[in-house]
């Protein structure tokens, strides 16, 4: 279907926003850490900014560790997947169905089911959301895809609490969603003690590598793109291909490496779809877990 039939779905999710300060020790990573071994990957990301030196120890005002997930919308080609337990979910997925041929219209739709109050100032509650290449298909009027990506094009996961560093000032600002379709939120006297730092692992052989793309065909590819640009049709393009490395290294130990040897704005550590991604700016490396 397109839009879900916003009409029939009577009940919205009437959400409270609030912010506290939390006194913790651990930088963002720390904090990630361990919050991963208390509830697992999949219920934390997190957002890093270290644009320099000054910022590495993860003090920076655009660290942001997010944690409970409530629930987490994919959209692969035209298929629509909801993911989580609870009151959240099960309305997400009434709403959202099976299928979709416009997941913008969609996705208006799912956000018009919350009504949230808040003076929190800045970003109080929202999805998380990431868009592959191939999510063009959603956006432009391109040919019809011959099998359907092995990843998402879009996903979006929504979490009860973020936790924000260097937000206005001082010590870290825990902003948290509640509600009665909400869980009972966590007490911020569990961040006191949270900690999981670790060292920067030490670099490791990769035990196999794969190119997708071999050399001839990826210089056919280039050649191809040079002969739009000569007829004027585009004047920039980039040409991506993937490469498969099994290590093991897991994902956070290779995020700790990339952070430490080359710490950069927009760094970001999550898990959405049984995928983790470990990136910085815009080059990401994608870790399938096992």
């Amino acid at each position: 279907m397109g839009r879900c039939a916003i009409s029939v779905i009577t009940q919205l999710l009437d959400v409270t926003v609030d912010a506290v300060r939390v006194r913790t020790a651990a930088n963002a990573l720390a904090v990630r850490t361990g919050l991963c071994r208390r509830f697992g990957a999949e219920e934390v990301f997190l957002l890093e900014d270290l644009h320099s030196d000054g910022l590495r120890s993860g003090g920076g005002t655009g660290n942001v560790v997010g944690f409970g997930r409530l629930a987490e919308i994919s959209v692969t080609g035209e298929r629509v997947t909801v993911q989580g337990n609870g009151s959240v979910a099960a309305l997400l997925r009434t709403c959202c169905g099976r299928t979709t041929t416009n997941a913008w219209d969609m996705l208006r739709d799912v956000t018009s089911l919350f009504r949230v109050h808040t003076d929190v100032q800045g970003f109080a509650f929202g999805f998380l959301a990431t868009v592959g290449y191939d999510a063009a298909a959603l956006m432009e009027d391109l040919p019809r895809r011959r099998t359907e990506p092995d990843v998402p094009d879009l996903t979006l996961t929504l979490f009860q609490h973020t936790l924000w560093f260097g937000r206005e000032g001082g010590s870290p600002v825990l902003v948290s969603a509640t509600g009665p379709d909400l869980p009972e939120p966590l007490s911020p006297d569990v961040l006191r003690d949270v900690s999981g730092d670790a060292p920067v692992p030490a670099a490791t052989a990769p035990l196999a590598v794969r190119d997708t793309v071999d050399r001839d065909t990826f210089l056919g590819w280039v050649e191809r793109c040079l002969d739009h640009i000569r007829v004027g049709d585009i004047y920039q393009i980039q040409v991506g291909h993937r490469i498969d490395v099994r290590s093991v290294l897991t994902p956070e130990q290779v995020y700790r490496r990339l952070r430490d040897r080359n710490p950069s704005p927009y760094m970001y550590l999550l898990t959405q779809s049984g995928t983790t991604l470990d990136a910085r700016r815009r080059e990401p490396g994608v870790a399938v877990p096992a």
